[in-house]
């Protein structure tokens, strides 16, 4: 971890791409701005480990990030996947509980960090703050009921399918009526870890959606061609699978 020093201007321009912090009063922005870190972390390095106390929220501003939990066998379970911008673990550093999981970078990544005092004040002097965070914590919410959902689908297609569905719903194609274009938030193998299946199993899926015409790969981006395909798997109760 590295610890950057940037303007005011520049960290006040990562704050505006943060949904909590965009829409603080000046004042606290101006507060907020005062009190922010800008880190830097590599890929494969951690921002925190399971059982330390949550003294710090990471917000994620670029690069890639996996929470994930360790199993009894030793093996790791991706729990999320997070694309900027995204809040780390707010649940845990607003309880003052210690972190559920691990968080661990996907490739090189800058977040902006706050203190919990820091943040604590801040809901204090805005209850509006709180509300935002409330809508955060919901989202996550959902987006974590989605892959409970997913992971009860029969089969590695039916559960990439709910995957890349997901990122329909939020993605802002480049025009009107333009195909959905996906980043992977990580590499392959962790999406793989993420939905329950082998790496050669989504390698798979990807290329039986691709000769269908679903999607076109490229690399870490997916462009999303015909979204009705997808949701038709997801009707389907048994769809095939190659």
């Amino acid at each position: 971890m590295k610890t950057l020093r940037p303007t005011s201007t520049a960290l006040r321009s990562y704050l505006q791409r943060v949904p909590l912090f965009a829409q603080c009063p000046e004042e606290d922005l101006d507060r907020v701005t005062g009190v922010a870190m800008l880190l830097q972390f590599e890929r494969g390095e951690h921002g925190f480990h399971a059982g330390e106390k949550a003294t710090r929220l990471d917000a994620l501003v670029s690069g890639g990030a996996q929470i994930y939990r360790t199993l009894p066998d030793g093996s790791a379970k991706t729990l999320h996947l997070f694309s900027p911008p995204a809040l780390l673990a707010e649940a845990a550093v607003f309880m003052g509980f210690p972190f559920p999981a691990s968080c661990q970078f996907t490739e090189e990544s800058l977040t902006l960090s706050f203190r919990r005092e820091h943040l604590i004040e801040l809901v204090e002097r805005d209850p509006a703050f709180a509300w935002r965070l409330i809508g955060q914590l919901y989202r996550k919410l959902h987006e974590f009921t989605d892959m409970i959902a997913s992971h009860g689908q029969k089969n590695a297609v039916s559960r990439v399918a709910s995957y890349l569905l997901g990122f329909v719903r939020s993605a802002r194609p480049e025009a009107p009526g333009a195909p959905a274009c996906v980043t992977l938030p990580a590499p392959k193998k962790d999406i793989a870890n993420y939905l329950g299946i082998r790496p050669e199993s989504l390698s798979r899926t990807f290329a039986q959606l691709e000769r269908a015409g679903a999607i076109l790969v490229e690399g870490q981006s997916i462009r999303i061609l015909q979204a009705e395909y997808l949701e038709n798997i997801l009707l389907d109760s048994d769809p095939a699978e190659s």
